[in-house]
């Protein structure tokens, strides 16, 4: 009993902590590994998207390590449970939108009665596919990534929700450089090289 009291109280007490990040300002980055030791990754699919109106899809692999699982983004976002959240920078904003996120594997549900509530969460690795729209052309290659918004938890203890920069820049990942196709003269056409982290 004492046991699920402190872990009551921890959770408690970090998701106040992630709730006061909000949304109005940038997100604080985290720089770091925690406990939880979630990896992401990012690749393009399929090819460069061609001019402004076109839509590309961008999959994200989360590498979930056990007894850590990781609050699924088909969860309802109710500031007690903190659902995984994929979002654009806003230095790329006057580009690109995401129009649609797509967990590939469906979350494992459970009644978590430390909250009375059901939740859903992946205990192993999974992928989401994020469509994203071009909005405007782009005058050059752009480094492309995007925000990660997550929690993790296992029996004991749960992680302050935390927002990473995916690819994971400061594990030595490299952006995708991402060219819009119409924004090129003919002279200047190639394919850019696309990073994909390992």
């Amino acid at each position: 009993m004492m046991h699920r009291i402190r872990h009551i109280v921890l959770c408690v007490a970090l998701l106040q902590i992630g709730a006061s990040e909000g949304y109005a300002k940038p997100p604080k980055l985290a720089t770091k590994l925690y406990r939880d030791s979630t990896i992401f990754t990012a690749k393009l699919l399929k090819g460069h998207p061609k001019k402004a109106g076109d839509t590309f899809k961008v999959k994200i692999h989360v590498n979930v390590h056990s007894p850590w699982h990781v609050r699924s983004s088909k969860m309802v976002d109710d500031y007690a449970m903190v659902p995984l959240k994929v979002t654009m920078p806003d230095s790329l904003t006057k580009y690109f939108e995401i129009t649609e996120l797509n967990e590939l594997t469906e979350p494992t549900v459970r009644f978590d009665s430390n909250f009375q509530l059901l939740t859903k969460a992946n205990y192993e690795p999974f992928d989401l596919i994020a469509t994203v729209k071009v909005k405007h052309k782009l005058s050059a290659s752009v480094p492309f990534y995007l925000y990660v918004r997550y929690q993790a938890v296992n029996p004991t203890q749960c992680m302050p929700p935390m927002t990473y920069e995916v690819p994971m820049t400061f594990l030595g990942q490299q952006p995708i450089k991402l060219r819009v196709a119409d924004a090129m003269k003919p002279s200047q056409f190639r394919l850019a090289t696309l990073n994909e982290p390992e």
